[in-house]
């Protein structure tokens, strides 16, 4: 019998986290993520829930703190989600960061 490998499953359920930083102008960070959701739910994937995170300062592990990431990480498990989606650059080791 043939031995396949077995194949990830893509990514269905995303949670969405928009961003709000003190160079945005008030309600451009809402805008954008308005935005980055009709952009998801063109690729087909469920929005199991929205979040707002409001940086004051960005942190250099996970752009936010490392208590609001274990939050959105705790909201994404609970709701089931595949990934996390953030409405913002991040940087390759923050990435990894995340992927961890």
């Amino acid at each position: 019998m043939a031995d396949f490998p077995l194949e990830e499953k893509p990514a269905q359920r995303a949670l969405l986290v928009g961003l709000q930083t003190p160079g945005m102008a008030a309600g451009e960070g809402d805008e954008l993520l308005t935005e980055l959701q009709e952009l998801v739910e063109n690729l087909s994937l469920t929005i199991t829930r929205t979040a707002f995170v409001n940086l004051r300062v960005t942190q250099a592990k996970f752009l936010m703190g490392s208590g609001k990431a274990a939050d959105l990480i705790a909201l994404a498990k609970e709701d089931g989600a595949d990934l996390i989606v953030i409405d913002g650059g991040l940087t390759p080791s923050q990435k990894r960061n995340w992927e961890e």
